[in-house]
């Protein structure tokens, strides 16, 4: 006969049955829940997936956000401008759009509220994720180093702003 942890113990003699397996994972699941919900009130929980609630938005409870403006230009080694890349901003999730280069391979990503990096060195970064839909050139995440324009309080940061960023992409 399997032991018993004191959980299940106590699980089993609220409900009075002897079905250990399905006591067990139904207890185990409702601790679980429960526990969840005690770090949230404590404002332990940094982020959570709520794909059930926000059809796939990463909530972030206790993120510092900020407004932040990229503006740049995509080329190949060559230096030429690529129409039509695909540049998404890597935490930002909602609204789940993206933005495409023109013809000239200029790009403008605009965002409200978004998350950005910050490094070791002392500047916030955006983390692009830069993909060619023709599969012609390499997908690749950059990093494009940020200027603070504005001051924030507490969680809000403030709003950051980088001018003429270029980014190479490779076949």
């Amino acid at each position: 006969m399997k032991k018993a942890n004191c959980f299940s113990a106590i699980w089993r003699g609220y409900l009075r049955t002897s079905d250990m397996k399905n006591n067990d994972m139904l207890m185990k699941r409702i601790f679980v829940k429960l526990f969840q919900g005690l770090l949230a009130l404590l404002g332990v929980v940094s982020a959570t997936s709520c794909d059930d609630i926000l059809g796939g938005m990463l909530c972030a409870y206790g993120t510092p956000t900020m407004d932040y403006t990229v503006q740049g230009k995509v080329v190949n080694l060559k230096a030429e401008p690529l129409k039509g890349i695909k540049i998404k901003p890597r935490w930002d999730n909602w609204p789940p759009d993206s933005t495409f280069t023109d013809a000239q391979g200029a790009f403008v990503v605009a965002r409200n509220g978004g998350w950005l990096e910050w490094k070791s060195d002392g500047f916030y970064y955006a983390p692009m994720i830069v993909e060619d839909t023709s599969g012609i050139y390499r997908t690749d995440t950059v990093y494009i180093k940020m200027e603070q324009i504005k001051e924030g309080d507490s969680w809000y940061k403030g709003e950051f702003e980088a001018k003429d960023a270029k980014i190479t992409m490779l076949k």
